[in-house]
């Protein structure tokens, strides 16, 4: 649209301006020209002594003003109607001005008038800021020139005050609102005059859109006309069969398709333009509606539909157009057809209503939403306008269909109910029998005439979608390719297309393309954008969410190709975008290289995968050879560490227990000394025990039966002497198992102990250890549990490692457990450690029990 320059609106505000100064100028003009003499029943009771000369005063204003409302009248005034108002507005302000002077002056209550006057200039005048400026000052000088000649000034300073504040006060409000009203009156009439002209540019627009269309659809008929012939000329010989018969049929039927199309907007550009010729005629109703419902009949059958037509009365006549009724009757019923799920009925009746003949059409199909019902003879309005719908359509026929019902003096309505159906109802005006036809009735088109029969067949063309079964499967190769196309026609091609290079499954919908992807998960998508149920995009984004799927490849095909579309696929993970129209030779040629990718990136995942795992098998095999080097290290600086300790440890022992023989009773301090030394060595005779134990795993030790009260007996007697107030809760079966007791009695006491700290250091209300013995078939489960501190679990995989410990300096060194943990696996078994922190610990290991079983 072109941008209007700012001279162009100035000068256009300027015209309008003049003329809105000159009709509010007279209003303003005739109030003052009325009031003024009004004023002298105000002058009888203020100053009834000046009466006679105020009467004079206003006499004299109301004839200037007479003669200024005169001037509005002719060219000059209309020429000059700034000065012209401003002239009025102030031959009031001076004649009140002047009574002012001749009454009291400053006392004078009449400086109200000038305020007044003032705010009426602002409420009715378009005056600009500079006018209304110049009017209050002028006014203020007025004021200030009567108060001063009347000498009155000197003894009412206050009073002056307070009158001229109220004078400025107004005067101020007044100019602050003409400068914003005369800057929104120009902002008003810049956007009106802007919208003005932008309505002229759509009209013009709107007027060369449609000639486009009829030019454009005059040039679509004749190259569609020259399709549609020779195909059908070739379709007559029999020699044409298979393949080529099927691909010239597809051709045909599309064709008739877009011609359909095509002059649904021509007739639309001729309706909207008036320029559609109205063809009267006598139409016998009971010959020309079960002619109409008979052209149909077959698609019907095709698609499982039962059709007929009632007749509920005498015969009928209308007077109008034949031809526009035809296409009238022929786009209800097409739309009745396409709506009407298979197995349904449409029946069409017709009767006499009054003076008009009333036609209902009647569908059990799936019927209009309450709040769509309003708007479905709207130009291009869909019921279903979202990329889901399932019926394909420009939404111009039943635009049509009532515009051109409404040309022959009839009225078209529609009634639905959502899941029952939907009737339209057709009334046109009875044929008197005075009526004849307007104009010549054309002679019947030939059926022999081919142009006139490929318009006629265009009319009526009618798809009807037949449905493939969603599992069936066509073609071979390596390849699983699934094709999601609502449009049969389309689908058909596709499939085959693809069907000599891949194995080819269809569905017709988007969630049952859904379904069978999810089911066979085919190696490659190619999705329509709009499909009835789900759309390509929810389905593209679908599929590359789930790990099981988003290895598909996704093709989505649309009629869209704007970069919008383009972004939106790519967002919800589409592999590629390819816009209709499109050859066959591109379209393979993208399946195959998506899918020479597919199977690089599969090999490419296979290899990775094979290297992760020998990557992590490198690691566990490394952590276990640095495990052993390091066991394999402290085994043997323990065993050097024996050699060199036990021989003088057992001469140190000796040697204090004979000085504690012969210490004298009567020295308590000594013996104190030496109890003391004594413990000492005793503290690191169990340390040598323990690395000898783990120096040394006995893995050949005898074997006998052993009875696990006993063993439990000697590690609380070995024990006993770290219980306090903890109690110790013993089983009370008495098994029998195949072990070492020498050994099982170390493990029993390493556990209690370990128990008895972790128990101290928490401190619960009831300190408590529990062992317990449960046979299981062959084996024996020992649990030791404890309501200790527990252990944390970042560290329970080492609690078995050689000398870690979280115990204090000098509380332990780390080996017990670890000791335990060889014992019971030399015993087939393994120590296992649960725990919760802060609550408890629980270990448990098992024993393979003895054939002797439990001991009487």
């Amino acid at each position: 649209m072109s941008t209007i320059a700012p001279s162009v609106i100035a000068d256009a505000y300027s015209k309008a301006d003049a003329e809105l100064r000159v009709r509010y100028s007279k209003i303003g003009n005739i109030l003052a020209f009325v009031l003024m003499p009004a004023g002298i029943s105000l002058d009888y009771f203020v100053y009834p002594d000046r009466i006679g000369e105020f009467f004079t005063v206003r006499l004299i204003s109301a004839v200037v003003l007479g003669s200024i409302l005169a001037l509005h009248f002719s060219e000059i005034g209309r020429n000059h109607i700034r000065p012209l108002a401003i002239s009025w507005a102030l031959t009031v302000q001076f004649a009140i001005a002047f009574m002012i002077y001749r009454a009291q002056g400053v006392s004078s209550p009449y400086y109200a008038g000038l305020n007044m006057s003032i705010l009426a200039v602002a409420v009715l005048s378009p005056w600009t800021f500079g006018e209304t400026l110049f009017t209050c000052v002028v006014t203020l000088g007025a004021y200030l020139c009567a108060c001063l000649l009347h000498g009155s000034i000197s003894g009412h300073l206050g009073e002056l005050f307070n009158n001229v504040y109220f004078i400025i006060l107004t005067d101020i409000i007044c100019v602050v609102s003409s400068f914003f009203t005369s800057r929104s009156r120009f902002d008003d009439f810049r956007l009106r005059h802007e919208l003005d002209q932008r309505n002229k540019d759509l009209a013009e627009a709107d007027r060369l859109k449609s000639e486009f269309f009829a030019n454009i659809s005059h040039e679509f008929r004749t190259p569609l006309t020259l399709i549609i012939a020779p195909i059908d000329e070739i379709l007559r010989n029999d020699d044409v069969s298979g393949t080529a018969r099927e691909s010239l049929v597809l051709i045909r039927d599309n064709s008739l398709r877009l011609l359909k199309l095509i002059s649904d907007l021509l007739e639309l550009v001729r309706l909207q333009d008036g320029r559609s010729q109205i063809k009267r005629e006598r139409i016998n109703l009971d010959a020309f509606v079960p002619a109409m419902v008979d052209s149909v009949r077959h698609l019907a059958v095709m698609k499982g539909l039962k059709i007929k037509s009632n007749v509920l009365g005498t015969p009928l006549e209308v007077f109008g157009d034949s031809g526009r009724l035809e296409k009238v009757i022929l786009n209800i019923l097409t739309n009745a057809l396409k709506f009407t799920p298979s197995g349904g009925t449409i029946e069409v009746r017709w009767s006499s209503k009054g003076a008009n003949a009333s036609i209902e059409f009647e569908d059990t199909g799936v019927g209009i939403p309450e709040k769509e019902l309003p708007y479905v003879f709207d130009r291009f309005r869909q019921v279903d306008g979202s990329a889901t719908r399932k019926h394909q359509g420009a939404g111009i026929g039943l635009t049509i269909a009532k515009e051109l019902v409404q040309e022959q003096g009839g009225q078209l309505s529609a009634c639905s109910t959502v899941g029952k159906g939907t009737t339209f109802t057709l009334e046109l005006p009875l044929a008197a029998l005075s009526q004849t036809q307007a104009n010549p009735t054309p002679a019947p088109e030939s059926p022999d005439d081919p142009i006139s029969d490929i318009y006629r067949r265009s009319d009526r063309f009618l798809s009807v979608p037949t449905e493939v079964p969603a599992t069936s499967e066509t073609g071979s190769g390596e390849f699983t390719l699934l094709v999601i196309e609502d449009e049969p026609d389309m689908r058909r091609f596709l499939v085959s297309s693809l069907e000599k290079k891949f194995r080819v499954l269809q569905a017709s919908d988007g969630r049952r393309g859904l379904e069978l992807a999810l089911a066979r998960k085919p190696d490659l998508v190619l999705v329509d954008l709009m499909l009835p149920e789900m759309n390509g995009l929810d389905i593209c984004q679908n599929l590359k969410s789930s790990d099981e799927t988003r290895h598909i490849r996704v093709v989505l095909l649309t009629a869209r190709g704007d970069e919008r579309s383009r972004l939106s696929a790519l967002e919800r993970g589409a592999d590629d975008f390819l816009t209709k129209p499109f050859s066959t030779l591109e379209l393979t040629t993208r399946l195959e290289n998506l899918l020479a990718a597919s199977r690089l990136d599969r090999q490419l995942k296979t290899r990775n995968s094979d290297l992760e795992r020998a990557l992590t098998q490198l690691k566990e095999t490394e952590s276990q050879l640095i495990q052993s080097e390091k066991i394999n290290a402290i085994s043997g600086l323990s065993a050097g560490l024996l050699h060199e300790i036990f021989n003088p440890l057992n001469f140190m022992m000796m040697a204090i227990q004979l000085a504690k023989n012969s210490a004298p009773e009567s020295d308590p301090k000594l013996k104190e000394t030496l109890d003391d030394i004594e413990n000492g060595m005793l503290r690191i005779n169990d340390i040598v025990t323990d690395l000898r134990a783990f120096a040394y795993p006995e893995k050949n030790v005898k074997m006998r039966d052993v009875a696990l009260a006993d063993v439990i007996k000697s590690a609380k007697r070995l024990t006993s002497h770290e219980f306090k107030n903890i109690r110790l809760v013993e089983p009370q079966s008495n098994e029998v198992v195949f072990g070492s007791k020498t050994q099982l009695t170390q493990v029993f006491v390493n556990l209690i102990l370990n128990a008895i700290w972790a128990v101290n250091k928490r401190k619960p209300a009831d300190p408590e250890i529990r062992i317990e013995i449960t046979p299981i078939g062959e084996k024996a489960t020992i649990k030791v549990r404890d309501n200790g501190i527990g252990i944390d679990q970042a560290i329970l995989p080492r609690i078995f490692d050689p000398f870690y410990t979280t115990k204090g300096v000098g509380e332990g060194m780390g080996l017990g457990l670890s000791v335990c943990h060889t014992i019971i696996k030399n015993h087939g078994s393994e120590l296992i450690v649960k725990s919760e922190p802060g609550q408890w610990t629980e270990v448990s290991f098992d024993l393979a029990m003895s054939e002797a079983g439990v001991r009487q």
